[in-house]
């Protein structure tokens, strides 16, 4: 089983694509946001249009269990974390767009997270309009990072907004 999913699309975008697999799973999506040292999370409930992407940004999670945010929690606790996804990047800034990462928690996974996951995972294999392997730095080659085709010459993708050093390279 896989653990990770690379994805080089926006954080909406995917959310976006993903969406009946989030409906047939019953799969949840949170936000993080970080400002000042504080950490809090929104319940995104059922639309995309919601998610904002702004300097607090931090990350999101997918969990089959419906978490109350109101509430100081982590993902990674004992009760929460195999129930969850992480989800990093997914950033968007003018024709720069950050890598969306996907990264099953738990080693032992609940039934219905590790089945969306590997749902999410067939469903980008089997989509003729994603492709998979990119290049990056000194003709590094990633084989299992996914890109949408219609974006390849269009955009300039990069591992993390942070760390822009080399930019990913579609040949595709």
């Amino acid at each position: 089983m896989a653990s990770k999913i690379s994805i080089l699309n926006t954080i909406d975008n995917v959310i976006e694509y993903a969406k009946p697999l989030l409906d047939k799973y019953e799969v949840y999506v949170y936000i993080e946001y970080r400002d000042s040292g504080k950490v809090w999370h929104t319940l995104l409930e059922n639309n995309i249009k919601e998610i904002d992407i702004n300097e607090s940004y931090s990350c999101f999670f997918l969990s089959t269990k419906l978490i109350d945010v109101s509430q100081k929690i982590s993902f990674y606790s004992d009760e929460i974390y195999g129930y969850t996804i992480e989800g990093t990047g997914g950033r968007e800034d003018g024709d720069n767009i950050e890598q969306t990462a996907l990264r099953m928690i738990s080693k032992t996974p609940e039934k219905n997270i590790k089945s969306f996951f590997n749902a999410l995972l067939n469903m980008l294999k089997k989509d003729a309009d994603y492709d998979k392997g990119v290049y990056s730095g000194a003709g590094t080659f990633y084989k299992d990072i996914f890109y949408l085709k219609s974006m390849g010459q269009s955009k300039i993708f990069w591992f993390d907004f942070k760390r822009k050093d080399k930019p990913i390279k579609i040949t595709g």
